[in-house]
């Protein structure tokens, strides 16, 4: 589901005109996994709110901004820095969701 979601993130900026760049599919592929996870991890307590559709794009938006602040080498995201990026995002809005200390 991740990579099927990137990809069709990578299909629509490019119908928009626009080719993104490696870094920026490392943290799209970031904020997916996050994502994702988190909504199957919360996916009963998010499907029984009224507001279901509004609880997931908070989180894929948090999950979004934590991808962005992920630091990332210059020359390319290294395994480690990739699964220390979802680790730490997932720690992080776990924490917020569930109200437990990070």
């Amino acid at each position: 589901r991740v990579a099927a979601n990137v990809g069709d993130w990578i299909l629509e900026q490019e119908a928009d005109g626009y080719v993104p760049t490696p870094e920026e599919i490392v943290r799209r592929s970031i904020a997916e996994i996050i994502a994702e996870t988190l909504l199957v991890e919360t996916g009963d307590l998010i499907n029984q709110s009224v507001m279901a559709d509004v609880a997931e794009q908070d989180i894929r938006d948090a999950a979004e901004a934590l991808a962005a602040q992920a630091n990332l080498s210059v020359g390319g995201a290294t395994e480690d820095e990739i699964s220390r990026a979802v680790e730490d995002g997932l720690e992080t809005i776990r924490a917020i969701v569930g109200g437990a200390p990070s």
